[in-house]
């Protein structure tokens, strides 16, 4: 991924936050001549000091199959938006986009059918506690649907961050990137913006 300096992120934290608020990522596996690709929704851990990720797939998706102890790349992607030249104030400028985008790199581990109905309730526990109470693990549905999904983890062993949020720009027109984008009434918008201050905090407060 390429990444100029100015847009590099190297905040750890920052970056663990951003993939646990943009959790359903893209997971790709480069095989012969094809690219495999799932959106998916991921579960993220802390294990002794690595990044791993915890997902699953669809035993009918045969990206599973080809990603068995290959290294694959997840991309999370976080707000982003148009940029129009009319913000700035050199008229000479050019339309752009702003984003946040993380790319993580690790090899594909199958996981066991005990650990992926654990998965499956952490992922519940996650984002519907409610229907986790109701325990329908123990129904035999239930049962029959994990032998139909096949969960993997992945250990990052690379882990590159990119924030294009306006950092390359002279601070007034940062000040009216922002303006601009919270007059818009859409709520990725009012996200960007909230990120290109958040990145450009430092430079802000000097003015």
């Amino acid at each position: 991924m390429y990444i100029p300096d100015e847009f590099e992120e190297k905040d750890q934290e920052k970056i663990n936050k951003f993939i646990q608020n943009n959790s359903f990522g893209i997971l790709l596996t480069a095989y012969n001549d094809e690219i495999y690709n799932s959106q998916i929704p991921f579960i993220i851990k802390h294990e002794e000091d690595s990044l791993v990720l915890y997902g699953h797939l669809s035993r009918n998706n045969d990206q599973w199959k080809v990603s068995q102890n290959k290294k694959v790349t997840i991309l999370f992607l976080g707000p982003h938006h148009y940029i129009s030249p009319r913000w700035y104030i050199v008229e000479s400028s050019v339309p752009t986009w702003d984003y946040a985008t993380v790319k993580i790199q690790g090899i594909f581990e199958l996981l066991s059918r005990s650990q992926t109905e654990t998965l499956l309730k952490e992922l519940s526990a996650e984002f519907d506690p409610e229907w986790k109470a109701q325990k329908k693990e123990k129904e035999v549905y239930y049962q029959k649907m994990i032998e139909e999904i096949v969960g993997f983890r992945i250990k990052a062993s690379a882990i590159y961050a990119k924030w294009k949020m306006s950092q390359n720009r002279p601070v007034e027109d940062i000040r009216n990137v922002v303006e601009n984008l919270n007059r818009i009434n859409e709520q990725n918008a009012k996200d960007t913006a909230d990120e290109i201050l958040k990145s450009n905090f430092s430079r802000l407060s000097r003015t």
